[in-house]
């Protein structure tokens, strides 16, 4: 009888030790899932932040000013449309500004292909036009942040004088008297280089529009 009785205690013993060893390794292995878990959550979250730095970097240098230099065939236009500035106490810091109204009116000017055939006055004005059309031409807004195109713009930019694009009535020697874009989806500031036009501009017919 306690022959039989030391059996069952041994193989009870066994059987204790058994769940014991299968407890351990269920635990072992839990701890080896909740461990494995937590170093992919943490890869992911260190990928997450990479990510975002890289992201972070990219809009800081896109929001950093780039200048342009002048090339020396366009030094010469460059200086007068700077000293015609200077002479109205205009400002000039823009002009090589890459993505100012001014840097974008001035390089159009200098592509000009009868540009060589303009005196200097003809030259501002249409400086001066091009500025106009850059600072009002689907600007973005707080109010208007996806401008539509103007309705009229025909001839706007393009070789053809001045006084022929839409909206321009110009004197009898060429000079621009008055503009009249109304209701034309102009968006943005009106530029300050519309003084360069100071003695022959009269007239300004912008209503019903964004800009101001």
């Amino acid at each position: 009888m306690m022959d039989e009785a030391n059996d069952m205690r041994v193989k009870s013993g066994m059987r204790e030790d058994d769940d014991f060893w299968e407890f351990a390794s269920t635990l072992q292995t839990r701890r080896r899932g909740i461990l494995l878990c937590a170093i992919t959550a943490s890869l992911l979250l260190l990928v997450v932040m990479i990510a975002s730095t890289s992201k972070t970097r990219k809009t800081n240098e896109s929001q950093i000013p780039t200048y342009a230099t002048v090339a020396e065939e366009k030094k010469e236009l460059f200086e007068m449309i700077e000293d015609a500035l200077l002479s109205l106490n205009l400002p000039t810091e823009n002009l090589l500004l890459t993505k100012s109204y001014q840097y974008k009116a001035f390089d159009w000017l200098s592509e000009n292909t009868n540009l060589e055939r303009y005196d200097d006055s003809r030259k501002l004005q249409r400086f001066a036009m091009a500025c106009f059309y850059y600072s009002t031409f689907q600007v973005t807004t707080k109010h208007i942040p996806e401008p539509s195109p103007w309705v009229y713009q025909e001839y706007w930019l393009t070789d053809k004088h001045e006084c022929d694009w839409t909206g321009i009535h110009c004197t009898a020697s060429k000079r621009v008297h008055s503009i009249s874009l109304e209701k034309n989806n102009l968006t943005g500031k009106l530029p300050l280089e519309l003084t360069l036009l100071k003695d022959t501009l009269m007239g300004l017919d912008l209503s019903t529009n964004a800009s101001h």
